[in-house]
């Protein structure tokens, strides 16, 4: 950008401008900062193509982010991570594993967000092809041979995730109790994992094991519970799930209530379901089936009569 003096930015400056680009709504305001840097002389600068790439990729423009990274006469590291993040924001999996490859036979050795970046895009992707789950343990037999894999809490998260997307939950537990710190997300992401395949039980006595560590519990923790135990129909369990819920300060959360009526309605105790929703304060829209919630155990999706 050009200042009253006549001056303009430098490498530095572009390369802040475009970061911050990236949380622009405008897809208008990137494409006139692309165009200054163009006029100015600076698409050959390394550090402000990668810039640019990286803004691309986080806004999942991935023609824009390639047709940047395919002019780019010398690239680094950091330029291959932005471009393989494009495609793994886009669900591009199989661009992003090509690239991958063409990143390795090129020289560059891939670094921590190269992987971190491969492993969330498989775990995000609505696909659960098999091919995808087969790369997916090559990058983990690549991260053990390169002493990577739990040498950072993110990357053993994103490869956690990556084995409970395929429902692999022998592969992720063993990740699991590897690591010695363990996040609230590292936590959930297992739980889920086992109420997914239906193991309620094995989720709910990580929640137990979860209670004598120093991680603190959110109401995300009982979401998940309390899906499992409406998704298997153990009213019994759902209910000391509800009593936690209680102990740690979380029945104020509007999604846990929801979830409460949903337990409650569809083992048929329409007055439980019906004293919880008079406690919400400010309700939104709330579909219950009264011939659905009569059928227990937990019946068929909700839907049909709106509470208001």
């Amino acid at each position: 950008m050009v200042s009253h003096t006549g001056g303009h930015g430098n490498t530095f400056t572009y390369r802040l401008l475009l970061k911050a680009c990236a949380h622009l709504g405008s897809m208008i305001h990137r494409t006139m900062i692309h165009g200054h840097i163009l006029r100015l002389g600076f698409q050959n600068d390394l550090f402000v193509e990668t810039a640019l790439v990286g803004m691309y990729a986080k806004c999942t423009y991935v023609e824009c982010a390639r047709h940047v990274f395919d002019g780019m006469a010398h690239r680094s590291v950091v330029s291959w991570n932005s471009m393989i993040s494009a495609y793994s924001r886009g669900f591009f999996m199989d661009a992003a594993f090509i690239l991958l490859k063409d990143m390795w036979v090129l020289g560059f050795e891939p670094s921590l967000p190269t992987f971190v970046s491969i492993l969330s895009g498989c775990s995000d992707s609505d696909s659960d092809s098999f091919s995808f789950w087969w790369q997916g343990m090559s990058i983990h037999c690549c991260l053990i041979k390169l002493g990577l894999v739990y040498s950072q809490v993110t990357l053993a998260n994103a490869l956690m995730g990556m084995y409970v997307h395929f429902s692999q939950m022998e592969e992720a537990r063993k990740i699991f109790y590897l690591m010695d710190e363990k996040s609230i997300i590292y936590w959930t992401t297992i739980m889920g994992g086992y109420v997914k395949v239906g193991h309620v039980a094995k989720a709910y006595n990580l929640f137990n094991q979860m209670q004598h560590q120093s991680t603190g519990i959110d109401f995300i923790v009982f979401l998940i519970l309390i899906s499992g135990c409406i998704q298997v129909g153990d009213l019994l369990l759902a209910s000391s799930v509800q009593a936690f819920v209680l102990k740690y300060g979380c029945d104020k959360e509007e999604s846990i209530k929801n979830l409460l009526i949903t337990k409650y309605a569809k083992c048929s105790d329409l007055a439980s379901a019906r004293r919880i929703f008079d406690l919400i304060v400010k309700k939104s829209i709330f579909f219950m089936d009264i011939n659905d919630c009569r059928r227990c155990p937990f019946g068929s999706p909700i839907g049909g009569i709106a509470f208001v």
